[in-house]
């Protein structure tokens, strides 16, 4: 499986080589190229293409899974990540050793309250689901943070928040299960677990 240099290679040598030459409907898309990864999601397959692009509002990022046998669209989620400008705001894609991909999407760039989000993505009953969310967030001024890791496939959580001038407070325990398409993800929304973290530690 590649990062984005070995598959953003593969693109360009498919392309014109001049920025002159490029058709307008390529001209559109480059610009918005965040990431690109392959993986092998779909179980009997040979292989799918992730693209993570910019939306067309600018502030949230849109999936696109390819078919690698004859580059046809599996999946398109819109407004998967939120995405900025500055370096800290930018999401990423990262295939996992399980054969899962992870989307990486952050805000450590500006504001007193920076946060990091993963979500484990695989393929399970013909879609790509979400199948796990890891989140932390911390504030600048006080140190109060919170972290949590939820497991959406069996419902595991696990969770840590440190309020200002308080101690870590880790906690465990078990939800009802449900891994909702990308498709239907709701990028603002996190998993309860994660926000009782937040709301104990002070940052919600």
């Amino acid at each position: 499986m590649m990062r984005f240099g070995g598959a953003a290679a593969l693109l360009l040598l498919a392309l014109p080589a001049t920025a002159q030459d490029l058709s307008p409907s390529e001209a559109d898309i480059l610009p918005r190229v965040l990431d690109i990864a392959q993986t092998a999601l779909v179980p009997g397959g040979i292989g799918e293409t992730a693209l993570l692009l910019e939306g067309v509002e600018g502030d949230a990022a849109d999936l696109i899974l390819l078919d690698m046998a004859d580059r046809t669209p599996l999946l398109v989620a819109r407004g998967v990540a939120r995405t900025g400008g500055l370096a800290g705001q930018r999401p990423r894609l990262d295939p996992l050793p399980n054969g899962s991909l992870a989307l990486h999407s952050e805000q450590i760039a500006i504001g007193r309250t920076p946060w990091e989000q993963s979500l484990t993505l695989a393929w399970r009953d013909g879609t790509l689901r979400v199948a796990g969310v890891t989140y932390m967030s911390y504030d600048r001024l006080t140190g109060a943070s919170a972290t949590c890791d939820v497991n959406l496939l069996n419902g595991a959580w696990e969770t840590v928040a440190t309020p200002e001038g308080g101690t870590e407070d880790p906690r465990s325990g078990q939800s009802t299960p449900g891994a909702p398409a990308l498709a239907d993800w709701d990028e603002a929304s996190l998993p309860q677990p994660c926000t009782e973290a937040l709301e104990a530690a002070g940052l919600r």
